[in-house]
């Protein structure tokens, strides 16, 4: 398997799970149609999004990286420079899903 074959198995099954799950809480806490499809759609957005900004710009994650910590990064394998950027888009994945979580509870996009 290609590294873009690896990530898309990594990329497509975490993008499902955390829409499945902002849209089954969306259900169970009887958003209105509108309300649900968008707060689904913007944590699938913002997913989907991280994992393809992570594989498309990796390379100013490299510079970033060694801009904060003074090192570069060694990627002994192709594995791990797929393990790294997959965080990324994990870290992500996980970041909207929190967004979603607290947004929907609290201050201007609570949820009536």
């Amino acid at each position: 398997m290609t590294v873009p074959a690896v990530a898309f198995a990594v990329l497509l099954p975490a993008a499902a799970v955390a829409t499945g799950l902002v849209y089954a809480d969306t259900r169970r806490r009887s958003f209105p149609p509108t309300a649900r499809r968008a707060w689904t759609g913007a944590v699938a957005l913002v997913s989907v999004g991280g994992f393809f900004a992570a594989f498309t710009f990796d390379s100013e994650l490299a510079a970033a990286y060694h801009l904060f910590t003074g090192r570069p990064v060694v990627v002994t394998s192709p594995l791990a420079l797929l393990f790294g950027l997959s965080l990324v888009g994990l870290v992500t994945t996980a970041a909207a899903v929190l967004a979603y979580g607290v947004g929907s509870r609290y201050g201007p996009l609570a949820a009536g």
